[in-house]
């Protein structure tokens, strides 16, 4: 019997932990519909929205080379008859001073000079920075479109001529209006959207430039059959010019779910122009034959083959009206543990008795026996009577399904039940299972009623 109530006590806990584990089960359940709902805000760019991005900017190197006729050498003199010492040291100048005659009798150098002038090369510049702003509308289908401004700012490295040993300064700005459309990709992941896009526009480039350099080798004099020196040489490129331009991007978004609307992307752009872009340039240099120097200046315009530039960039969108998130999947409930059904056994007693039959004792032992069978948490024992002795017999009656109840207990401790589990009422001759008048013996409502739940 001890051994039947041990068993029975550990199932009972084992029910009790059962319970417990679907309450923790259900609330992981809930946690992590929570967290996919967090995660599931993201959805297309929709209604307006604004952008903004900075980054690292690369420009390809630039051929430049004269557009159009130079527009011819300068006189020696200038403003008053006095000679122009642009470039020039001041020993230089002052020679310059003392040779209006030889200018006028060996034009020659000067044609030599502009000959010799910085007619082309390629300009290399070092990694800039950059940003951009723009505002859109997006149509909830993948699809945006948006104006953009940009800035761009590159040094230039150094400028490569076969004919200067050149030093370079200066820098390059452009400026540009972009028109764009893109297309967001959903991949299947709520954390994550590519997209890419094409735009155009104008752009505006704004070139500084100077280059210095002492020319090496020599010319000849034509009048005199001397030799003279090449020297110092200066040029000046400077200017704003506009093209329409085209570009064409890709990035990834990436939705912040702790601010709804709000994404966090990177990029990578192409961007160039079409045609060339002209600036302005002037040039000036110096020949010596060891007694006289003569200067020679040239100016007109420089033209850009090529502008190619790329860029990589970090931003931040955010969309004023995002779509809103999908409904959160519905929480995985655990049901709970389907109760075993009740077993019901009627043990039934003669008139006026409260003694077991052998058939009743046999009913007993066989409830005794499914007890030990399925799991149960309590034995209900209610004893009852029929309505003998009309409704003066009330409290004998009570008295008498209390006595056939405590009959029934006695019987299961003896099949190995545990007296612990079992719980004994009297109703009496209330209840009935045949209903019947006052004072009428029926044996069917002289019974005891086992419950094993």
């Amino acid at each position: 019997m001890k051994h039947r109530i041990t068993i029975m006590a550990m199932k009972a806990r084992g029910r009790a932990l059962f319970m417990r584990g679907g309450i923790v089960s259900g609330a992981l359940a809930c946690l992590s519909g929570l967290g996919v709902a967090s995660v599931a805000q993201a959805q297309p760019v929709r209604g307006l929205y604004i952008n903004g991005d900075i980054g690292a900017t690369f420009t390809q190197g630039q051929m430049m080379q004269p557009q159009g006729t130079p527009m011819g050498s300068d006189s020696p003199y200038g403003a008053g008859g006095k000679p122009d010492c642009s470039g020039l040291s001041h020993k230089q100048c002052h020679k310059l001073n003392h040779n209006a005659e030889y200018w006028s009798h060996h034009s020659w150098a000067n044609e030599r000079l502009q000959q010799n002038r910085y007619t082309s090369g390629r300009q290399e510049f070092d990694p800039g920075i950059m940003g951009s702003g723009s505002v859109g509308y997006g149509f909830d289908n993948g699809f945006r479109v948006e104006v953009e401004g940009g800035y761009r700012e590159n040094r230039l490295g150094h400028f490569h001529d076969p004919g200067l040993g050149a030093q370079t300064s200066g820098h390059e700005r452009t400026y540009d209006v972009m028109a764009n459309a893109f297309f967001d990709m959903d991949v299947g992941l709520n954390w994550l959207y590519p997209y890419f896009g094409a735009g155009v526009g104008y752009i505006w480039q704004n070139e500084h430039a100077g280059i210095s350099a002492n020319q090496h080798g020599s010319v000849r004099n034509l009048a005199t059959g001397q030799m003279m020196k090449l020297g110092h040489y200066n040029e000046r490129l400077g200017g704003t010019a506009g093209e329409f331009a085209y570009q064409g991007m890709f990035g990834l978004a990436f939705p912040l779910p702790w601010v709804v609307g709000l994404s966090a992307t990177t990029e990578y752009r192409f961007l160039s122009s079409w045609g060339s872009n002209r600036h302005s340039w002037r040039a000036s240099g110096v020949a010596t034959d060891g007694n006289k120097n003569i200067y020679a200046s040239g100016h007109g315009r420089m033209g850009s083959k090529t502008y190619f530039n790329h860029s990589l960039m970090l931003g931040l969108r955010y969309e004023f009206d995002p779509a809103p998130p999908p409904p959160p999947p519905a929480a995985r409930t655990v049901a709970a543990p389907a109760r075993a059904p009740v077993r019901t056994y009627l043990v039934f007693f003669d008139w006026n008795s409260a003694a077991l039959t052998g058939r009743a004792r046999a009913i007993v032992d066989s409830a005794a026996r499914s007890s030990t069978a399925v799991q149960f948490t309590r034995v209900l024992v209610n004893g009852y009577t029929d309505t003998s002795g009309g409704t003066q017999a009330h409290a004998y009656n009570y008295k008498l399904g209390l006595k056939r109840a405590d009959a029934v207990k006695a019987e299961l401790i003896r099949d190995g039940v545990a007296a612990g589990l079992i719980s004994v009422k009297s109703y009496g001759d209330t209840h009935p299972l045949v209903a019947t008048g006052p004072n009428v013996r029926e044996a069917q409502n002289r019974r005891v009623v086992i419950e094993i739940k």
